[in-house]
């Protein structure tokens, strides 16, 4: 198995879990609202019936002044339907492609970006509805996201605005070799690409990310090309991310 294949594997499996827990919230936010509604009607069906036969009362206009509904305004959509919208949504195949390329500083007319955006760009989110998120949406994400990555390591003026400190040609026993430096260049990563301190799960984030710098450089040759593919690896991880491509 080559090194890049490898990356896209264990960033996926990430990517899937990072997903997954946004997922969980937005089904949290739907199943308040809805539950919501129903308690509402239901305690409107459990009234209390009056048993007294109510007066009668003459209440018929006269016939000048009975309104006539305009076909203009139609009537207001029924209250279920209101408590199953959501108001999170998904960037679309433009949106994520256009977000990798601020982010990153990779120009999105790069050769080979426009060639894995061509060859992937049916897979993409082709609106913004969440609900409509596919599992293949998130394989075709992922795989733009790491020509990104491969683009912008390779770069060194683009790399050193994003990761200014650290040495891509050191060799991981010494410029990953303990939870300090990891943490470095997982918060500069998710700075740029998140935004400084931005990330409900960061902190859980943060610490999926270090299990996959281990996993990455595990049984790999102590050079600066595992260097490399690592911090490739941990690119990936966070621009593919559902805090890049959520709205």
């Amino acid at each position: 198995m080559d090194k890049k294949t490898r990356i896209f594997g264990v960033v996926l499996s990430l990517g899937f879990m990072l997903l997954s827990f946004n997922h969980c919230v937005v089904k949290q936010k739907t199943a308040s609202k809805a539950n919501t509604g129903t308690s509402e009607s239901t305690s409107t069906a459990n009234a209390p019936e009056n048993n007294l036969p109510d007066p009668i009362i003459d209440i018929t206009p006269p016939p000048d002044s009975v309104a006539t509904p305009s076909p203009s305004e139609p009537a207001p959509p029924p209250e279920v339907i209101r408590a199953q919208q959501i108001d999170v949504g998904v960037k679309n195949f433009e949106q994520i492609n256009a977000t990798m390329s601020v982010v990153t500083g990779v120009d999105a007319g790069t050769n080979a970006i426009r060639r894995t955006f061509s060859d992937i760009e049916v897979q993409l989110p082709s609106g913004n509805n969440v609900k409509s998120f596919l599992a293949a949406n998130q394989v075709a994400i992922t795989k733009l996201a790491a020509e990104y990555c491969d683009q912008l390591v390779n770069n060194s003026t683009l790399r050193s605005r994003i990761w200014p400190s650290f040495n891509f040609g050191g060799t991981p026993s010494t410029v990953l070799a303990n939870n300090v430096q990891k943490s470095q260049v997982i918060n500069d990563t998710l700075d740029a690409f998140w935004g400084v301190n931005v990330g409900s799960s960061r902190i859980t984030s943060q610490a999926e990310m270090r299990s996959l710098i281990d996993a990455l450089m595990a049984g790999e040759p102590n050079d600066g090309n595992t260097t490399r593919t690592t911090m490739k690896g941990i690119c990936t991880a966070a621009l593919a991310s559902a805090q890049v491509t959520l709205m």
